[in-house]
């Protein structure tokens, strides 16, 4: 490392330039400021945070620290998260808190320049590899942060760049706040245009240029038309008949929002056929591991399936009520706690799926897949409502 410093510096280690963890005596009825691990910050800006102790309860059991001293957690995932700090505003100058810190005191450097190079990617990612202990429980050890090299600048650079780190990290920090907030916006972004594309408001404009488009209860007339020619199934077609001879009784204040004249409320099995998929035993491996793609509920994550984790064969799909799906189906994960309930997909390859999951199949050709799948993307909220879909 030495030979790639400016000239001027040199590589030392840090018991050279600071004490590591070192010791405090003070009289038992002493106040003091404690600080927990979860009182030490991440970011350049924060300050610690504190509770008042007496020595008496802090002397033995803890790390003690004072003003100006660094300290940094040693295990994860703490370390990992950059948890560290310049000690400033204790009580009596002195405190303690958890074994599970490091405790840097300058001798020759400014606080500042120790705690911003344990916050280096140099310094983080080099002790993690080095890190002892179980997983969950890992710590740096003692003996790396002893023999880590730190690169000494003279005094004066020093201060010039603790001046300069000093002005732009709380920037960084503002920066990264307002970064973290841009996924929530976009999320809300993203559910107003769903709202606004499938309760017509996306394309008003569009509507008023366009007087000539059928209206939607022409479209489901055609629907109801084409699946009463193509179906088989006596009870299929008595309910198509049931659903479409004006019995909206699914309709309630919740669902009844305002649509443009030219469109309709329906019920989904009104202009497609609702499956559910099936799981062939676990017990019989000759039914895994073959060609039939089989989606799990926990794929259905509001995107396009083009491939799946498991494949069945096909002595597994003869041998259970497995149902093969062709592409463009939307699936929707019936069950399931907070982010599965509610999410939809659709099928990019055949495939069957697994009993959590609904499967809607539209063969007509007068309502796109895409359209539905967005519609499920915007109501999710309102399905996952319920603690089960099926």
């Amino acid at each position: 490392m030495s030979g790639g410093l400016p000239k001027g510096w040199v590589e030392t280690t840090f018991p050279h330039v600071a004490l590591l963890n070192p010791k405090s005596s003070l009289d038992d009825d002493t106040e003091v400021a404690f600080v927990p691990m979860p009182h030490v910050p991440t970011n350049f800006s924060d300050t610690l945070r504190f509770e008042k102790k007496l020595w008496r309860d802090v002397k033995r059991g803890f790390t003690h620290f004072r003003n100006d001293d660094v300290i940094f957690a040693k295990i994860t995932p703490c370390f990992e998260n950059g948890k560290a700090a310049i000690v400033t505003g204790l009580p009596n100058a002195h405190g303690a808190g958890s074994t599970e810190f490091y405790v840097l005191r300058p001798v020759i450097v400014p606080s500042a320049l120790l705690f911003y190079w344990v916050k280096t990617a140099a310094f983080l990612k080099t002790a993690e590899a080095h890190m002892t202990g179980t997983v969950g429980q890992k710590r740096v050890p003692k003996t790396f942060v002893e023999s880590h090299p730190f690169p000494l600048p003279p005094l004066n650079e020093q201060k010039r760049i603790v001046a300069k780190l000093d002005a732009i990290m709380p920037r960084i920090d503002s920066v990264k706040e307002r970064l973290e907030k841009i996924p929530a916006i976009l999320k809300r972004f993203r559910q107003s245009v769903l709202t606004a594309a499938v309760t017509g408001k996306l394309t008003e404009k569009w509507r008023g240029e366009h007087p000539e488009t059928e209206s939607a209860d022409i479209l489901l007339e055609k629907i109801k038309i084409y699946r009463m020619k193509n179906c088989t199934i006596a009870s299929k077609l008595s309910a198509i008949e049931k659903k479409e001879s004006g019995n909206s009784s699914f309709l309630d204040e919740e669902w009844s929002y305002s649509l443009p004249d030219t469109w309709m409320h329906c019920e989904i099995d009104s202009i497609g056929d609702v499956f559910n998929g099936s799981t062939p035993s676990r017990k019989v491996d000759s039914y895994w591991n073959g060609q039939i793609n089989w989606v799990r509920s926990g794929e259905v994550a509001n995107v396009r399936i083009s491939s799946t984790r498991e494949r069945i064969t096909q002595e597994g799909f003869e041998n259970s009520s497995v149902k093969l799906f062709p592409k463009g189906t939307v699936l929707v994960a019936m069950i399931g706690e907070g982010k599965t309930r509610g999410q939809a997909a659709i099928l990019d390859v055949e495939s069957t799926c697994n009993q959590n999951v609904a499967a809607i199949v539209i063969n007509h050709g007068y309502v796109l897949s895409e359209y539905l799948y967005s519609w499920f993307l915007n109501f999710r909220r309102t399905l996952t409502a319920e603690k089960s879909l099926k």
